[in-house]
This record gives C-alpha cells, sequence and structure tokens, in this order.
C-alpha cells in the first residue's frame, strides 16, 4: 500500500492539539515529541517495500575439490536465469 500522506498530517494535527493543552511548555515539548515519534514510525512503517531480483549465470563454471581426503564430484552450472519479487513491511 502506498504511502498515505493525510493519515500522517492528521496525526500531527492531533499531536499539536495535545501538546497545547499541556500544563507547560516543557510537558508539552515531550507530549509533541512522542507524539510525532509515533505518527511517523507508523507512516514509514505503513507504506510496502517492493522487490524485483534478476540473477544470471552466463557461462558453464566447473565445481572440483577435496572434502577432507574424499574427493568432491566435479559438477557444471549450466547457463541459466532466474527472477524473483516480493512486497513486504518495514520493521
Amino acid at each position: 500500500m502506498a504511502l498515505v500522506i493525510p493519515t500522517l498530517q492528521n496525526q500531527i494535527l492531533s499531536a499539536l492539539k495535545r501538546a497545547q493543552k499541556a500544563k507547560s511548555t516543557a510537558s508539552g515539548n515531550q507530549i509533541l515529541a512522542a507524539d510525532l515519534a509515533r505518527a511517523i514510525d507508523l507512516y514509514i512503517k505503513s507504506g510496502d517495500v517492493i522487490t524485483t531480483v534478476t540473477t544470471v549465470v552466463a557461462a558453464p563454471i566447473p565445481v572440483a575439490g577435496m572434502a577432507g581426503t574424499l574427493p568432491v564430484v566435479a559438477a557444471t552450472v549450466s547457463p541459466g536465469a532466474g527472477t524473483g519479487a516480493g512486497i513486504g513491511k518495514v520493521t
């Protein structure tokens, strides 16, 4: 889902109103800072992170070696390609 600016704006306005009702400037500043931090955190975490990944193996790659005293069977990785995509949230 895309980030929703009007929701953030409403949360900021609410934070300002709550801060204005505080008994002191220092208390109001604490309320405002906490409410703004919460609103920004929720705003950032509400957006989807969309990724696309493309992989390519361009040429055969021979693979062989030793595992301890036992030989590892040689294998060849053939050329190929792959793609993937995902959607997630910032946490």
